[in-house]
């Protein structure tokens, strides 16, 4: 039996296209317009020009900003597809227990790309050490998943070669705090007492500060599937028929709910993007169109919730 979501109350069915395109028309942006940062000989009005310079004068090199543009460069249209597949699973009308792994893939990789381009309460500096830090700990858990897998060694060798140089160049720039009994585990060393943060921390950092904390640890907890498969979050949208078979049934705020979390955090993350590596009129021309396809969105969520439920 096919799962379906019941569209016969309220907006529900406006709500299901309009939020279809509201994802597909975001993730248009990265997809399509692409990520391409100001020239390196911008002025000084952007924030990734300046920092570029503050690396070159304080470390001796533009390496952490190469790694800034390749994390966020990677990040942000690696999620935009989760949002072409929410899209998907919308405009069918079937999203059963595959919405929450999408938004949380959105979460965790979102939650990198702001936490790097922290620009309120990081400086340069720090900004180059979290992105170089995330690129050590991708290197780690990447070196480590090729032993698993019992990759070639000489593909092992290559990557534990790469791996020891960048940690040996991190260690040269930012002097950073490592752990006694495993010095060389980056996932552990800090800097002015700045780690690598967990994936729940990274998550509520891409969520808008109006949330409360709890909330925002809560919306992401929520998001079942991914680590451990909850029977009685599951079991909450999971009903046994008496004449055999299985319906999923899921509230119409619930839905929207996923959706919006999914939706909004990308849009903040494309805007932190354009906020550090774009000229002003480029980000507020960004900014109306953002903001145009989340007016929509937000006008069907309104008339979903104003309907009878």
């Amino acid at each position: 039996m096919v799962p379906k979501t019941s569209q016969s109350f309220g907006g529900m069915t406006r709500y299901l296209e309009v939020a279809a395109v509201a994802c597909e028309a975001s993730a248009e942006v990265v997809l399509t317009s692409g990520l391409s940062p100001a020239a390196p000989d911008t002025d000084m009005s952007v924030q990734w020009v300046r920092d570029r310079a503050t690396f070159e004068s304080e470390l001796g090199t533009k390496e952490p900003s190469s790694w800034m543009g390749t994390t966020v460069g990677t990040y942000l249209p690696e999620a935009a597809p989760e949002l072409q597949a929410i899209a998907t699973l919308l405009r069918a009308g079937v999203v059963t227990g595959s919405l929450g792994p999408l938004v949380r893939a959105i979460l965790e990789r979102l939650g990198v790309v702001c936490w790097i381009l922290d620009v309120e309460s990081a400086d340069g500096l720090e900004r180059g050490w979290r992105a170089t830090l995330n690129a050590l700990v991708c290197y780690k858990e990447y070196r480590k998943t090729l032993d698993q897998l019992g990759a070639a060694s000489a593909v092992r060798n290559e990557m534990a070669k790469k791996h020891r140089e960048l940690r040996a160049r991190v260690q040269q720039w930012f002097a950073p705090v490592v752990d006694d009994a495993a010095p060389a585990d980056s996932s552990l060393w800090t800097r002015a007492g700045s780690g690598f943060p967990q994936l729940t921390e990274l998550a509520m950092g891409a969520m808008s500060s109006d949330l409360e904390e709890e909330v925002r640890r809560g919306v992401y907890a929520a998001q079942c599937g991914m680590t451990h498969p909850n029977i009685f979050v599951l079991g909450e949208t999971l009903r046994p028929l008496e004449e055999g078979g299985i319906q999923f049934v899921h509230r119409a705020e619930d839905i929207d709910k996923e959706v919006r979390a999914g939706f909004f955090t990308f849009i903040r993350g494309v805007l932190a993007w354009a906020r550090y590596f774009s000229v002003e009129p480029e980000f507020d021309a960004l900014v109306d169109r953002l903001e145009s396809i989340g007016d929509r969105f937000e006008d069907a969520s309104g008339d979903l919730h104003a309907g009878p439920t």
